[in-house]
């Protein structure tokens, strides 16, 4: 009975159609706050840096004091954790103008919030390519993590098939740097077949 309501019921349509997300900004304005300068990533950065530095700072006033070192520890700790915001926009390279700037200090900023950059250009820009898509997005490839024991040991639910997928990636030839295999044995593309279109087959 309800299965046959279900599809003889109609569906009104909405009073007013649903926005688009592309004519939120004019094509000028989008253009406008879409340019890249030097000067205005160096300020961020330089800002970013004397936070760093000051928090550095209050770690080594409070040495002597557990009960302020606990807290200003946490807070120089999200000064470095936070590095991998500058990281991720010198790897689209937004945060200057200037190629080389963003490759430099992509590259430190990765370091020191434990990241390897390059790698991480490859993999977030073959998420952005194919996202949401669970057989080629690397962010849905493999298991969340369901908490903070899980992230430190690396190991999520169903790690063991991950690890598995890894070994066979570890094993092509084609994949090259940081490259999920899979053209013939797991059926997704290496990240850097887009850099090496001809490149062939995996072995």
């Amino acid at each position: 009975m309800a299965y046959a309501a279900l599809h003889t019921m109609t569906i009104a349509p909405p009073d007013e159609p649903v926005p688009s997300g592309r004519p939120l900004l004019e094509g000028a304005e989008l253009q406008r706050i879409s340019q890249r300068s030097d000067l205005r990533g160096a300020l961020q950065l330089g800002a970013h840096s004397a936070c760093i530095a000051a928090t550095t700072l209050l770690v080594w006033v409070a040495l002597r004091f557990w009960s302020l070192l606990v807290p200003a520890m946490v807070v120089h700790g999200v000064t470095i954790v936070t590095l991998f915001a500058p990281m991720h926009e010198c790897v689209h390279r937004t945060a200057f103008a200037s190629r080389t700037a963003n490759l430099i200090v992509g590259w430190i900023a990765g370091v020191l919030s434990f990241y390897n950059s390059t790698y991480y250009r490859h993999y977030h820009s073959w998420h952005h390519r194919y996202t949401q898509d669970p057989t080629r997005d690397p962010e849905l490839m493999f298991p969340k993590v369901r908490n903070y024991v899980e992230y430190i040991t690396s190991r999520p639910p169903g790690s063991a098939a991950a690890s598995a997928s890894s070994r066979r990636a570890r094993r092509c030839r084609m994949c090259g740097i940081g490259g999920i295999c899979g053209r013939r044995r797991c059926g997704r593309p290496s990240w850097s077949a887009r850099s090496r279109p001809n490149a062939g087959s995996c072995a």
